[in-house]
C-alpha cells in the first residue's frame, strides 16, 4: 500500500530520468492523470497512456541524453 501517491509518482518519474530509462509505468488513478496532463503540457515528459484493463499509466520519458537537465520535482503543501 502506498502511503503519498503523488510522491510515488514524482520519485518513480525522477528514479526513470536517473536510471535513464525510455519509460516507466505508474499505478491508475484520476489525480495523477491530471498531474501528468500538466506535466506533458510542461513538456516534462513526451507522453503517457492509461492501460484501464491493468490500471496503471505508461509514460513516455525524454531522451535523456538529449536533455540538459533531468528535472526535480518539490512537492509543497499548503495549509
Amino acid at each position: 500500500m502506498i502511503i503519498d501517491p503523488i510522491s510515488d509518482l514524482l520519485s518513480r518519474i525522477r528514479n526513470g530520468y536517473l536510471s535513464r530509462l525510455s519509460s516507466v509505468d505508474v499505478p491508475y488513478s484520476r489525480m495523477k492523470g491530471e498531474i501528468l496532463r500538466i506535466l506533458k503540457k510542461n513538456e516534462y515528459i513526451v507522453s503517457y497512456n492509461e492501460y484501464s484493463e491493468k490500471r496503471i499509466f505508461h509514460v513516455e520519458l525524454q531522451n535523456v541524453r538529449k536533455t540538459k537537465y533531468i528535472p526535480s520535482f518539490r512537492r509543497v503543501s499548503r495549509p
